[in-house]
């Protein structure tokens, strides 16, 4: 990378400018950090703009034993097309807290059997989604004739 700290317009402060080359000049991670897309986010001045687009719940549909837990993951989308999990950092809330519960980092617990509506919340986006809590039979071992 080619790195400078020459303004490309009078009066302009620029940290740092660095362009892709066959040789690395840089002693920092700039082109790397900005490379991943929360850093750019959260960076816009040194990485461009860069805005949420949309995040979803993967899986859409959750299917979690009664007395069980499952997972879901938020993903965002970004206005350039990179994806990054940002369950982390995101809200998750069950319509019917009865029937399942959000512990937080993507966790969801089978309270009882029923439907319920999974809301993801993160930076002003929101995804939505289902959770299914079935019985929670066990099978029985069948011996062999």
């Amino acid at each position: 990378m080619n790195c400078s700290s020459t303004p490309s317009v009078p009066g302009q402060v620029v940290i740092s400018q660095c362009v892709e080359s066959s040789t690395s000049q840089c002693g920092d991670d700039w082109y790397s950090s900005c490379r991943n897309p929360l850093y750019a986010l959260d960076h816009p001045t040194e990485c461009g703009l860069l805005t949420v687009v949309s995040i979803t719940l993967d899986p859409g549909l959750v299917s979690i034993a009664e007395e069980r837990s499952g997972a879901v993951r938020v993903i965002a989308t970004f206005s350039d097309g990179r994806t990054a999990d940002v369950t982390g950092e995101s809200s998750i809330a069950t319509s019917d807290t009865s029937v399942s519960r959000s512990l937080g980092g993507g966790i969801l617990t089978g309270e009882a059997v029923g439907q319920a509506v999974l809301t993801a919340s993160w930076r002003s986006k929101l995804a939505q989604g289902q959770v299914v809590v079935f019985d929670n039979v066990c099978v029985q071992s069948q011996p062999w004739d």
